[in-house]
């Protein structure tokens, strides 16, 4: 059986949250390399944790359609789509 991916179009304010999260990222990454950086980089990945956890929870409430599947998000798209293990 063919059958087709499922996904949705992200809001604009849901996907802040992930720009949000990936600019943090590259702010811990930055922060780790300097000297005496140890603090704002654990800072960085916290919050680089707590908004993906922030966009993802906001996204299942979204589309309970999507519970208990495994996701991904296009950034570029903006979409979420539904993956299968075999992808």
């Amino acid at each position: 059986m063919n059958e087709e991916k499922k996904y949705v179009v992200v809001p604009e304010e849901i996907s802040l949250l992930f720009n949000k999260a990936q600019a943090t990222l590259k702010m811990r990454n930055h922060f780790v390399k300097l000297p005496f950086g140890y603090k704002r980089a654990l800072r960085a990945g916290t919050d680089h944790e707590k908004f993906l956890g922030i966009f993802w929870k906001a996204v299942r409430r979204l589309y309970p359609e999507f519970n208990g599947k495994n996701l991904e998000y296009l950034p570029h798209e903006q979409i979420v789509r539904e993956i299968k293990p075999n992808d």
